[in-house]
């Protein structure tokens, strides 16, 4: 089971699909729940007699309902284990005591602890680690990295092209979609643009099929759609199609499109586009670029709008660590 709260949660969400399939030969069932939603109905997600495995993602390790998760899971599963990558030696998660054979703590570089309010080197790196921590073949895992890494510094250099246009685009609202693991990366994304700006810009997430059951009715001229085309052949054909149907949307904002895969047809039907050189891996591989593309164009947008991006929300609606939980005890069975 993978948990965090807010942006940890996400890493979950990303990570869901590609890890049930790198795992299932084991027989064992991977599900994502949210420390948030886990600890407030944590009968609707704990079952007694299913070993669990809880995989916490926490950078600070302090937030109350990723404590409470686990200390939930403790109490109300008979045989459970955890497994805590964190970016904080010093969190509450990390310095919890159980036995060797039931727990795993996963200390991060300190590089990795972001100092601002929006998580960023933190998602990328609690992501990759657990990539790694599951993957089946370690050596040609690393080998991947260097060619992610590589697709990194050409995203980074495309940035420097795009994304000062993009910021000085007059716009209003702004959607994320993409499909598989790129719904996670959506709602990651959407969410980075909303916490840095601090909430000037209304933000939306959805899949490439989804976006037109109800929520394409966001669209007018004023906002800005990103799609994440898919590498594989098949779940591409329904990205191209949502892209060339909202390329003939007249009412509609800028159209950017994000692609491992260079291809004619995408240049041809957006009016931006970022090119990952990534054509012949998976689209979990593609996250990491990706992920540099949304948090570059954040924080960008957060400058030109007067705002601090360490510091977005100085009146503190919003807080680096959560503030004004209370956690309530449990005294129910599950």
């Amino acid at each position: 089971m993978f948990t965090g709260a807010g942006t940890s949660a996400f890493i979950g969400e990303t990570i869901y699909p590609y890890i049930r399939r790198e795992i299932r030969d084991r027989g064992w069932e991977v599900e994502t729940i949210s420390t948030t939603n886990l600890t407030s109905s944590p009968f609707s997600f704990l079952d007694k007699n299913i070993p669990t495995i809880i995989v916490s993602f926490a950078r600070s390790g302090n937030s109350p309902e990723s404590v409470a998760a686990v200390e939930l899971a403790e109490k109300l599963v008979d045989d459970f284990y955890e497994i805590t990558i964190t970016c904080n030696r010093e969190g509450e998660l990390a310095k919890r005591k159980r036995g060797s054979d039931e727990q795993l703590v996963l200390i991060l570089p300190e590089e990795a602890n972001d100092k601002g309010l929006a998580m960023t080197s933190s998602y990328s790196t609690m992501m990759l680690t657990a990539l790694y921590l599951f993957s089946k073949n370690k050596d040609a895992f690393a080998h991947k990295i260097r060619n992610i890494a590589n697709a990194g510094e050409e995203v980074l250099t495309a940035c420097k092209n795009v994304i000062p246009q993009l910021v000085k685009l007059p716009i209003q609202k702004l959607v994320y979609l993409g499909s598989g693991v790129f719904e996670g990366l959506s709602r990651e994304s959407a969410l980075k643009f909303l916490e840095l700006t601090s909430g000037k810009f209304p933000t939306m997430f959805d899949t490439t099929l989804g976006f037109r059951h109800g929520p394409k009715s966001i669209l007018d001229k004023n906002t800005m759609i990103i799609l994440y085309l898919s590498n594989h052949e098949y779940t591409r054909k329904y990205d191209l199609d949502m892209l060339r149907e909202l390329f003939t949307e007249q009412e509609r904002g800028p159209l950017v499109a994000i692609s491992g895969i260079e291809d004619p047809e995408v240049e041809n039907y957006s009016d931006y586009q970022i090119n990952v050189p990534l054509s012949k891996e998976e689209d979990i591989m593609l996250t990491f670029p990706n992920i540099i593309f949304a948090q570059t164009l954040a924080y960008e947008k957060s400058l030109s709008s007067g705002l601090s991006p360490d510091n977005p929300s100085p009146t503190g609606v919003i807080n680096r660590v959560v503030q004004g939980v209370k956690i309530y005890p449990f005294q129910g069975e599950n």
